[in-house]
């Protein structure tokens, strides 16, 4: 699938009447993930459909259950004072006629997740809110965009952040409307298109060798990369999988995560 939202759609003119959403239900910095959601109808798809969407925070679209696209850490780091990026998408190939769904997720990212050291960490940097605005248009007419009459609930991520790592539970994976919605201020111009290709995944990269280290499995890939991990595993429901990351090995094989850390977790739980 080929993710549109780089210079093929970067020059398309965008007027914006969505406001900025924040759901309900969202507990401040470190709490659990959140999405908000809407429903829209189309009674049929003759034109292309543009998505324009921004988060205060980060955000990942999905339409019908489908990701848009195959960016990451959208929309990407900024100085929120001044401007936010916002992406657009070409999104025909995840609709239907007749009634759509959208799901956003959003993450504290460089908004308002940990910045800095444990001794000297810095909080809400850039505010404690997090905000999403979206809009779905066909040709100049607008067939959805975020306001109050949107809703929201928690996702299967319990904790994430730049630092954290990320606590993710695959038993909560159906996602459970709770609350509503609250416009935050917000302004509208602010809002820019995205100047640069956004970031991708890269060709994955195998491991060079593998050993064990004590009850650990150590795995090294060889190089200083960032990135996800791809795995397949098999345990009993409410066990947990947990992935330490760190640059350097010690003398004996074992992974130095202080030197990485510097007091942040650099942890996955699955």
């Amino acid at each position: 699938m080929r993710n549109k939202a780089s210079s093929h759609l970067r020059g398309l003119a965008v007027t914006w009447d969505a406001d900025m959403i924040s759901p309900l239900c969202d507990g401040g910095v470190g709490s659990r993930s959140s999405f908000v959601c809407s429903e829209f109808v189309l009674p049929a798809i003759k034109s292309a459909v543009h998505l324009n969407v921004s988060a205060l925070g980060l955000y990942q679209v999905f339409l019908n259950g489908r990701k848009v696209g195959d960016d990451y850490l959208t929309p990407g780091l900024t100085c929120y004072d001044d401007r936010l990026s916002f992406q657009t998408y070409e999104v025909n190939e995840y609709l239907q006629p007749g009634i759509n769904k959208i799901e956003i997720w959003l993450a504290d990212g460089w908004y308002r997740s940990q910045i800095m050291w444990e001794d000297c960490k810095i909080l809400n940097c850039w505010g404690d809110t997090l905000g999403v605005i979206a809009q779905l248009q066909v040709d100049n007419e607008i067939v959805c965009k975020t306001d109050d009459s949107w809703r929201s609930g928690v996702t299967p991520v319990l904790q994430s952040g730049l630092y954290f790592g990320e606590d993710y539970d695959a038993r909560e994976d159906t996602l459970v409307v709770s609350h509503g919605v609250k416009k935050i201020e917000f302004d509208n111009a602010l809002l820019v298109q995205h100047e640069t290709n956004a970031v991708k995944a890269l060709p994955a990269v195998a491991p060079l060798k593998t050993w064990q280290e004590n009850d650990d499995l150590i795995v090294d890939f060889g190089q200083n990369c960032s990135g996800v991990i791809r795995l397949k595993v098999e345990g009993e429901r409410g066990a947990k999988l947990y992935i330490d990351f760190a640059e350097v090995l010690d003398g004996e094989g074992g992974l130095i995560v202080e030197i990485t850390a510097q007091h942040a977790w650099q942890t996955n739980i699955h």
